[in-house]
């Protein structure tokens, strides 16, 4: 079969030919794309694809915003943090600090409902007293006691 079309060359006339030669080839294959391309034009995707195309360069500089890009460095070192954390410590964390703030935040409720906001100063010193209130402090203690070391051993 022999393609004449107006204002082309005999070469161009070949190439196309042979297209027209892979078209028949793959006939099968092209209407199942083109089966593809009818399903997501009908349910919207194809115009949302067209959409994100066209506004992509809006959503880059959207997206490269400093405030988002100081938001993510934030979220990357927080992960950072929490991974180089003691793994069974965390694991106890995680399990414990939710019923314990739980708890601590029903106990201030009550205090607040019943209106005795104001401790006596020998129930100041009784709490003060308690172990807890010491692992507390201590824990405070330790920690910028290790922050300054390590911000000494830096020099």
């Amino acid at each position: 079969m022999e393609i004449k079309i107006e204002g082309i060359g005999e070469d161009e006339a070949k190439k196309i030919g042979e297209v027209f030669k892979k078209i028949a080839e793959n006939k099968e294959n092209i209407e199942i794309v083109l089966d593809v391309i009818e399903k997501i034009k009908e349910t919207g995707l194809l115009a949302a694809i067209s959409a994100l195309s066209e506004g992509a360069e809006e959503g880059f500089n959207s997206i490269v915003k400093p405030e988002l890009m100081g938001s993510i460095a934030n979220a990357m070192m927080l992960v950072w943090m929490i991974g180089n954390i003691n793994h069974p410590m965390l694991f106890e964390m995680a399990q414990k600090v939710p019923n314990a703030l739980n708890k601590s935040f029903e106990e201030i409720k009550k205090i607040k409902e019943e209106g005795k906001e104001k401790p006596s100063l020998f129930k100041i010193l009784k709490i003060i007293k308690t172990p807890e209130f010491y692992y507390a402090l201590k824990l405070i203690h330790s920690i910028l006691t290790h922050l300054q070391n390590s911000n000494t051993e830096k020099k």
